[in-house]
């Protein structure tokens, strides 16, 4: 009777032990699975600011293309008809601000430029080693395994928008300062073209009363 008593206990022992075992691996697995699921989440999430960033950079590069050409066109157009009587001091600080927003503008296109280049994006690997893993593990390690991937995945594209948003950000503080020197020189321009041409306008107007009055006329 002990002797049976001491195998039913033993039996009993071995048979707790296995479902502490199959419980753990199941809780092991669920967590593997709930990692990898976040960790997945976190790659998407990452991936999609890195497309999202390519675009706001394509979009700044086409404005920069349109912009630089057509400001150059409508300023040299505008500077080579001032007359020699403008003011050199007003004329050469025209010049300059003009010169300054290029090159600012220019600075733009440059880092913007920088951060379209080809960049090594991270894939999740679906090769023939991938398949021979999949055969000789578990699921809780593939699952561990897969969680990792997208970690090192997560790393990398991070560190490459983390750089593009430093580029964009420089871009956009080069582009706002190239911006308020626009409207400067506008201004300025604005200002030589109504002094000058008033002034013009005026001599004219003292000509030709001056030429009435000779010719008898009261004026």
């Amino acid at each position: 009777m002990g002797y049976s008593l001491d195998i039913s206990y033993n039996l009993n022992k071995q048979f707790n032990e296995l479902i502490n075992i199959m419980t753990e691996n199941i809780d092991k697995k669920e967590l593997y699975k709930v990692l990898c699921e976040y960790q997945k989440t976190q790659f998407e999430d990452e991936k999609s600011q890195y497309f999202k960033l390519e675009d706001k950079s394509s979009k700044y590069l086409t404005f920069l293309n349109i912009f630089i050409p057509l400001y150059i066109f409508c300023f040299t157009y505008f500077l080579k008809d001032l007359p020699e009587s403008t003011n050199s001091f007003l004329k050469y600080l025209l010049i300059s601000t003009v010169v300054l927003s290029l090159i600012t503008f220019c600075s733009a296109w440059s880092l913007i430029f920088r951060s379209l280049k080809l960049m090594s994006v991270p894939k999740m690997p679906s090769d023939q080693n991938l398949m021979n893993l999949y055969y000789k593990n578990t699921l809780s390690d593939l699952y561990l395994y897969t969680a990792d991937r997208y970690r090192q995945a997560i790393d990398v594209y991070k560190s490459v928008n983390n750089e593009k948003i430093k580029l964009i950000n420089r871009t956009y503080s080069d582009i706002a300062f190239g911006s308020w020197i626009f409207v400067i020189s506008i201004l300025m321009l604005l200002i030589i073209v109504f002094v000058v041409f008033g002034i013009i306008a005026a001599y004219k107007s003292a000509i030709l009363v001056r030429r009435l009055k000779d010719a008898g006329f009261n004026v």
